[in-house]
């Protein structure tokens, strides 16, 4: 399966801990990520390929990926506190994912369902 990870900048925290739990389970997949959540998952042992950061279009390559039906499931980490400049770019990813029925985890006790019955 390939799994995409976005985490905002107050997310990237709780991304690193949920990835490192789950990381068995995840090391077995094709992972994506956007710039910097695929450092993250590098610093937990996972190899993610990298998009560019979400404020330089990642959010949108990572929506262009579940458009086109190139990812299975979706770890979305967003930060409620944070109106990102790119907002737009992040409701395309989350529309998207409605639109074509891709499991979108926003936060860890979702992902941790989704996790588990998908891998």
């Amino acid at each position: 399966m390939r799994v995409a990870l976005v985490a905002q900048d107050g997310k990237k925290e709780a991304l690193r801990a949920w990835a490192s739990k789950h990381e068995a389970k995840l090391a077995g997949h094709d992972l994506v990520a956007t710039g910097g959540t695929a450092q993250v998952l590098t610093e937990c042992g996972l190899t993610a390929r990298a998009l560019a950061s979400g404020p330089l279009g990642g959010d949108l390559h990572a929506a262009h990926l579940v458009a086109t039906g190139e990812v299975d499931f979706c770890v979305f980490f967003r930060d409620p506190a944070v109106h990102p400049a790119h907002e737009a770019d992040v409701a395309a990813l989350v529309r998207l994912a409605l639109v074509h029925d891709v499991p979108l985890a926003q936060n860890e006790s979702t992902a941790n369902a989704v996790l588990a019955a998908l891998l």
